[in-house]
């Protein structure tokens, strides 16, 4: 089990992460909610290539972590 009481492997509810992610420190929510608007950001130049491969390794990841 890790510091939060999950089991690895675990299906976790998106909720339940961005719960867990809040009793974070501030300066750890605070990073992830940045680099989320940067990854984000990627839709604006959704033509070029790295921007599609950006924005899909981001919606992949985010999946990961939620479960």
């Amino acid at each position: 089990m890790n510091r939060l009481g999950l089991r690895y492997g675990q299906l976790r509810n998106p909720l339940r992460f961005f719960s867990e992610l809040l009793e974070q420190p501030v300066w750890v929510a605070g990073w992830v909610f940045v680099l989320m608007v940067i990854n984000l950001a990627g839709l604006a130049f959704w033509s070029e290539p790295l921007a599609r491969a950006i924005v899909a390794v981001f919606l992949l990841s985010a999946m990961l972590m939620m479960g």
